[in-house]
């Protein structure tokens, strides 16, 4: 899948393991870890449907959200908040937006 995000936080933490963003830097180094395993396994599905049948991964779509967002697990405690989309003239979903870092109880 092409994964892409509007985030520079998130691009600086997946690319350096560090960004300027002070919550997301306060992260453990095994979060940051796995959140980059997170990345990297995204990137090697060519459609949502594989991506969906990964266990590890624990998709979901977030129902209260209005946005259209999905979640997958970074861990047992965090979730990387993605949105996924089709290309121009495709009904094939092979596009994943990465939007946040979340844990169970606040946003980060």
């Amino acid at each position: 899948m092409k994964v892409s995000t509007e985030n520079k936080d998130l691009l600086d933490l997946y690319m350096t393991g560090t960004c300027s963003d002070k919550k997301l830097n306060k992260l453990q180094p095994q979060v940051k870890r796995s959140f980059v395993k997170t990345v990297n396994k995204l990137k090697l599905y060519e459609r949502l449907e594989s991506m969906m049948q990964d266990k590890g991964l624990n998709y979901e779509r977030l129902t209260s959200s209005e946005t259209n967002a999905e979640s997958v697990r970074i861990n047992l405690q965090y979730r990387l908040i993605i949105q996924t989309h089709a290309d121009e003239n495709s009904i094939i979903i092979t596009n994943v937006k990465l939007v946040k870092i979340t844990n169970h109880y606040d946003d980060l």
